[in-house]
């Protein structure tokens, strides 16, 4: 689907836009001491629908954790399993046989968004495996040492009528850009020639506070010396799962449209490549992102998501085709269909945890199982990318205080005279950039491509 200037005046008419969940909560006021307050586990998986994140739970138990550095968590009884950040959202726990999720608290006054780290709003468990079948509710609460200071910031929630201009892509912008570099080219696309914060948000997903942006590099950076490296043994210099021996396993380019659905597009084509290269290609799917972006209870339908837990979706509650739930790009009440359902297990952060990925490691893994989600930091020249080895580019032009976490797929890498990159698969339609492709330079965490990456296998 082309888009045209037309999409932004369908956009005037959308919904208020919330984005992802706007906590902030970081690893050195997650690690420590927590005691989970529990239901009983006698529930299915429509548990997520009696007790939402909000939602009061009557605890039946309780039981002590200690998330250790940098993914080891022990209980009381001295079971130990692992435990990963989730961004700054939340965190996963995996101990005994069970599965432990839940978002961290937050509160506004106003404007301002107050993140109470310390505790969380109510959280589900389940037993470890495909389609769980015992689940319960829990919240979690710190124990050790003294509360964390809450972190209180100025919310950049945006809404249709925000006018404030996110970028200016015009003649000026993208002769900027191309005559201080010539590594890629700039164009001006007229439809994004003059986006506000709302807008931006409806195309490259969540618009956040730049220092959360800052604040992802520098827990990547931390987190490196934990890193397991990874050879490059074995790994050939160029490879793209769009042309395997004359074959195919990429689905089409489509276009999410006037919905901030981005991480929902890029996991289902994650899940559709994945798919063809378990079943060597007997297997062809298109999935649903309209069924993630209504039904999923692990993100937040046209106002962001991320693409761990659009797996844990999948493992959890499975993934119906397109033709299923046909996409509408809007925000619509969930009905759960009888249409057939595909899973998909083995979730984790290459790495095993959130910080711990390697460019190396991220191009083993797409050798082994096939093209991978990622999320990006979009910058305002990503929509100028007309062709070439893209990196954003700095110019004399102020950075503004909000840019955006985009999600995409990478489908293989290659080099240009040189330069290294990643083939990255987005969800603009195909008149964006390389027939809706970017090269993405590779090996420098360039936009923090490289940084937050899960990896899952399909259920056959």
């Amino acid at each position: 689907m082309k888009l045209t200037n037309a999409v932004f005046v369908l956009l005037l008419f959308v919904c208020a836009v919330r984005a992802d969940l706007p906590v902030h909560c970081l690893y050195a006021t997650t690690k420590g001491q927590w005691r989970l307050d529990l239901t009983s586990q006698n529930y299915d998986n429509s548990i997520v629908k009696k007790y939402t994140i909000k939602d009061n739970i009557t605890p039946v138990k309780s039981l002590k954790i200690d998330l250790q550095v940098p993914n080891v968590v022990t209980d009381e009884n001295g079971n130990k399993g692992t435990w990963t950040l989730i961004y700054d959202q939340g965190f996963e726990v995996i101990l005994n046989n069970n599965k432990y999720f839940a978002y961290f608290n937050y509160t506004t006054e106003g404007t301002k968004v107050v993140s109470n780290c310390h505790n969380t709003f109510t959280g589900w468990y389940h037993e470890i495996g495909v389609s769980a079948k015992k689940w319960g509710a829990f919240r979690a609460v710190k124990i050790d040492g003294p509360t964390p200071r809450p972190h209180v910031y100025d919310s950049v929630q945006s809404s249709p009528s925000d006018v404030v201009s996110f970028n200016t892509i015009d003649e000026k912008f993208v002769n900027t850009i191309n005559s201080v570099q010539k590594q890629w080219e700039a164009t001006v696309y007229p439809c994004y020639k003059y986006l506000t914060k709302y807008q931006a948000n409806m195309m490259a997903g969540t618009v956040i506070p730049k220092f959360k942006a800052d604040a992802h590099k520098n827990h990547v950076a931390n987190m490196q010396k934990y890193q397991v490296k990874s050879s490059n043994e074995n790994i050939p210099k160029e490879f793209d799962w769009r042309n395997v021996d004359g074959t195919s396993f990429v689905s089409p380019v489509r276009s999410q449209g006037s919905c901030g659905s981005c991480y929902a597009f890029a996991s289902t084509a994650m899940f559709e490549a994945r798919m063809r290269v378990a079943s060597k290609n007997k297997r062809q799917p298109v999935y649903s992102p309209q069924e993630i972006v209504s039904c999923s209870s692990y993100s937040q339908g046209c106002s962001g998501g991320f693409p761990y837990l659009i797996s844990k979706y999948a493992e959890d509650y499975g993934v119906v085709e397109e033709s299923c739930v046909p996409y509408v790009a809007r925000d619509t009440n969930c009905t759960r269909v009888s249409c057939d359902r595909t899973h998909f297990t083995d979730i984790e952060y290459i790495g095993g945890y959130y910080g711990a990925t390697t460019a190396e490691a991220m191009q083993k893994n797409i050798l082994k199982y096939g093209p991978i989600a990622v999320s990006i930091q979009a910058y305002r020249d990503l929509f100028a990318y007309k062709k070439g080895v893209y990196y954003h580019v700095q110019t004399n032009d102020p950075e503004p205080f909000f840019i955006t976490n985009h999600v995409v797929l990478i489908v293989g890498w290659g080099e240009d005279n040189g330069t290294p990159y990643w083939i990255v698969k987005n969800s603009w339609g195909e008149n964006f950039g390389l027939g809706g492709y970017v090269n993405f330079l590779r090996g420098t965490n360039e936009c923090s491509i490289e940084s937050l990456v899960p990896t899952t296998v399909p259920v056959l």
